[in-house]
């Protein structure tokens, strides 16, 4: 860097000094030139210039000579430490276009120098103009656009450091331009967290990853410390490396929203489910206590009763106990409008043969898949295995001493698929399954209907019922 007094250097971050966006540039009163960054020089300044005889007039359109004269006096008359903001139009070297700056003017202070001296840190606005093109109305201009943002923008370098933001940015973070350009992600300054309220470590953030990976790195969502509003505002966050034409990157550009207001409403929302899924369990609980307890007077009436009413209340018994462990089941899980169907089964099922008494072992073989059923489809299928099962301890095995039953399930495209048979004699001539009057048959046929299944029953010199019925995900008549 040249300098007309080269201790100066020494005051300037070095971010700043070597930024590749960012101009720097130091005058007198006068408007000469005492310190340039390269960034500038190489843009503006032909190698035959000395940059110590040049006045910054010498490289602005002619037009806005006056503006930036003004516009140095105004630093010295306000020196109030706030800068003066001005965009021009510098010319590029070896060439007839121009490039429009923005520019923060504001007294440079030093101890070294009584001399006034004024600091110009300036960013690019529009690309490329001609010195014919006229900014009519500059308050339009592609920065004021860039101000006016509703999202936060800021451009950071290589090594992350900040070195553009626009007003939203500053609003967002809650810190002023100067607290933010020349601050990178390892800050100490910085509260970052992730959705969980865990810390966000940096090397983690976006712009680390952008920077490592020179990839786009999208749709982060991290609580950011903001100390004016003295809470956390939650942004979704893009970093986009920007690659020159060898592919080496030159910067990253960090845009971030605030969804503060939508991670309030999911935070109100996970409360409210929070809060109904611990009622819905507590129903599930109530509901299998009352059914346990309707079950026990059913019990007590069966001891107190005449024996030949004992076996038709323990089937009721049974029927009320496959209904309460689907809600068992229910509520000692997570999922609360469905069970497994294999988990539900195997239990239900050993429940059922110890109240059955038969004077041989019934061998129960069973093959299942395990499948989450809705509590609509589980509770009919429940009641009927309790009355496919207590037909065959009531009449399959009377007169044989190897009693067995096969049941067995899978799930084929949304199809549960079933099969129950036993190795009892079947039905004799006068019975008919399909038009038998009988409750328990009457009960099954009912149950497959209400899970609309298809079927086709055996009964000649065996018991095989085939039935296959099409899944549903709240069951067919239940909004559950």
């Amino acid at each position: 860097m040249e300098a007309k007094n080269d201790y100066l250097a020494y005051q300037i971050p070095k971010w700043l000094i070597h930024s590749k966006n960012m101009y720097l540039v130091i005058t007198n009163a006068n408007g000469d030139f005492v310190i340039a960054n390269d960034h500038y020089k190489d843009t503006f300044l032909n190698s035959s210039f000395t940059l110590s005889k040049l006045n910054v007039t010498d490289v602005v359109q002619l037009d806005e000579v006056k503006l930036v004269s003004e516009t140095i006096k105004n630093c010295i008359l306000k020196d109030v430490g706030l800068p003066v903001q001005l965009i021009n139009r510098h010319r590029i070297k070896d060439s007839g276009r121009y490039k429009s700056i923005k520019w923060e003017c504001s007294i440079f202070e030093c101890e070294e120098t009584t001399e006034d001296l004024i600091l110009h840190i300036g960013h690019e606005v529009v690309a490329f103009e001609k010195a014919s093109v006229t900014e009519d109305h500059p308050e339009k201009s592609l920065n004021n656009l860039f101000d006016d943002l509703q999202i936060g923008v800021v451009v950071q370098e290589c090594d992350s450091s900040i070195s553009l933001s626009n007003t939203k940015a500053e609003e967002l973070l809650g810190l002023t331009k100067d607290q933010l350009h020349g601050r990178t992600i390892y800050n100490e300054g910085w509260d970052i967290v992730k959705s969980d309220g865990s810390p966000f470590p940096a090397e983690e953030l976006p712009a680390a990853q952008a920077i490592a990976t020179k990839k786009h790195i999208k749709d982060v969502i991290m609580g950011v410390y903001n100390p004016q509003q003295e809470h956390y505002v939650w942004f979704q966050v893009d970093a986009n490396p920007q690659l020159d034409h060898n592919g080496e990157l030159t910067r990253v550009v960090t845009a971030f929203i605030d969804i503060s207001q939508r991670k309030n409403q999911e935070e109100i929302l996970k409360d409210a489910l929070k809060e109904k899924t611990t009622l819905l369990s507590e129903i599930h609980h109530r509901v299998k206590n009352n059914l346990a307890i309707v079950s026990g007077l059913l019990e007590l009436q069966c001891l107190d009763g005449n024996s030949e009413f004992q076996l038709p209340l323990q089937r009721s018994i049974n029927r009320v106990h496959s209904i309460a462990m689907v809600h068992e089941l229910m509520y000692q899980t997570e999922r609360l409008s469905s069970v497994n169907i294999r988990d539900y089964l195997v239990q239900l099922i050993p429940a059922i043969q110890k109240t059955m008494q038969t004077k041989n072992e019934v061998d129960i073989n069973l093959k299942l898949e395990d499948y989450q059923l809705n509590i609509n489809q589980a509770i009919p299928l429940g009641l009927l295995m309790n009355e496919l099962l207590t037909n065959s301890f009531k009449y399959a095995f009377l007169n044989i001493d190897n009693g067995k039953i096969d049941i067995r399930m899978k799930v084929k495209s949304e199809i549960l698929e079933f099969i129950y048979r036993d190795n009892g004699p079947g039905f004799t001539e006068e019975w008919d399954f399909e038009n038998s009057s009988t409750l328990g048959l009457n009960l099954i046929k009912s149950q497959l209907t209400q899970l609309h299944a298809q079927y086709k029953v055996i009964t000649k010199g065996k018991f095989k019922l085939k039935f296959n019925f099409k899944i549903f995900e709240r069951g067919p008549h239940s909004n559950i």
